[in-house]
C-alpha cells in the first residue's frame, strides 16, 4: 500500500502542496500551524519539516521544505503522513531578504491519531 507525505501551505486563496509516495499501512496523522501573518513586508511563506526519528515517510535526519511567494495575507502549514507526530517543523513568514517576521511551530491536530490514541 502507498501512503503520501503531504506538506501544504494554505491561504484564503488556495493551497500549494508537495507529496511523496511511501509504504505505509496506517491512516495519516496531521500536524499543522495556525494562520500567521508577518505584515505587509512579508514576501515568502516557508514551511520546514524535519524527521529526527529512524523511520517515517521522510527519510531519517532529512528536511523537507515548501515555500511560496507571500502576499499580504495570513498563511498556515499542514503536514499529513503516517506517524507525522514524530516529525518536527515550523512555518516562517519572511521578508524579501530572508529575515523572519513571524513563525509558528507545527503541532498535532485534534483529529490526528496521536491524540485519538490517548
Amino acid at each position: 500500500m502507498k501512503r503520501l507525505l503531504t506538506l501544504a501551505l494554505t491561504t484564503m486563496a488556495g493551497t500549494l502542496a508537495i507529496t511523496g509516495a511511501v509504504r505505509a499501512a496506517d491512516a495519516d496523522d496531521i500536524l499543522a500551524t495556525g494562520g500567521i501573518y508577518g505584515g505587509p513586508s512579508q514576501a515568502a511563506a516557508v514551511c520546514y519539516v524535519y524527521n529526527p526519528g529512524s523511520r517515517m515517510a521522510l527519510p531519517p535526519s532529512q528536511t523537507c521544505a515548501l515555500d511560496a511567494v507571500a502576499t499580504n495575507q495570513a498563511y498556515s502549514c499542514t503536514i499529513s503522513a503516517e506517524r507525522a507526530g514524530t516529525l518536527r517543523g515550523n512555518l516562517d513568514m519572511r521578508t524579501s531578504t530572508g529575515a523572519v517576521l513571524a513563525n509558528s511551530n507545527l503541532v498535532a491536530t485534534s483529529g490526528s491519531k496521536e491524540h485519538d490514541d490517548k
